[in-house]
């Protein structure tokens, strides 16, 4: 971002330094850093899932690339997401859902149409789409992953942040949203767990299943 001013270059100073107080406490003090991930792994060493599906395979192929999966990161009501790593070493987030879990029209359609939202997003507190494909068994979302949880998470450990940590999450959730809303998108599930932490402790909203596109001014959607 171009300095333009003294006043400027005083605030972008003081974002960097609160960017710098909370990853230092999220990453390097015991007693307030941010929560580690949670052992998706049981005693027996079988992946616990809320769900009854089978996990996909090892390895998952789309036409762009070939990706390995690794540990899983966490699961929602219809998907589970897992660490995937491509051919290059490079690491993402894949969410994979059953299709199992989309039998009906209504299910398929909001599918569809996650994805076809969180394609046209490119926002740098918005979590980034990659890729997409399938196979006879599970769609396969490929996206920018975040490895400090959520703001949840990040709660928990620290029971309170402070009123500049507070400012500095508020003004990159308000500069994503006013970005959804200048593309006509609504996304309707703003919340503490789906508020991502990327390495460098940015904000970045995740979670589409419930966002919407607007049509047309005024137009309100069930």
């Amino acid at each position: 971002m171009a300095v333009t001013n003294d006043h400027d270059y005083q605030a972008r100073l003081q974002q960097q330094q609160y960017q710098q107080r909370i990853q230092a406490a999220a990453t390097h003090s015991p007693a307030q850093g941010a929560a580690k991930p949670k052992s998706n792994m049981r005693k027996d060493g079988k992946i616990s899932m809320k769900h009854n599906h089978p996990p996909p395979p090892l390895v998952m192929k789309s036409e762009k690339k070939t990706y390995t999966r690794k540990n899983v990161l966490g699961e929602g009501g219809f998907a589970v997401c897992y660490e995937v790593v491509d051919e290059k070493g490079n690491t993402y987030a894949a969410k994979v859902v059953s299709k199992q879990t989309l039998k009906g029209e209504k299910q398929r359609s909001k599918l569809i149409g996650e994805i076809k939202i969180q394609k046209s997003l490119h926002h740098q507190n918005i979590v980034r789409f990659y890729d997409v494909f399938e196979d006879s068994e599970n769609v396969y979302m490929i996206i920018e992953i975040c490895r400090n949880n959520t703001l949840v998470e990040l709660l928990k450990k620290r029971k309170r942040l402070t009123e500049p940590e507070v400012r500095f999450y508020m003004l990159q959730l308000i500069a994503a949203t006013i970005y959804m809303h200048k593309k006509h998108v609504i996304h309707r599930d703003l919340k503490l767990g789906n508020l991502l932490l990327d390495d460098n402790m940015d904000l970045k909203i995740a979670d589409f299943g419930l966002a919407a596109m607007i049509q047309h001014e005024g137009e309100r959607k069930k």
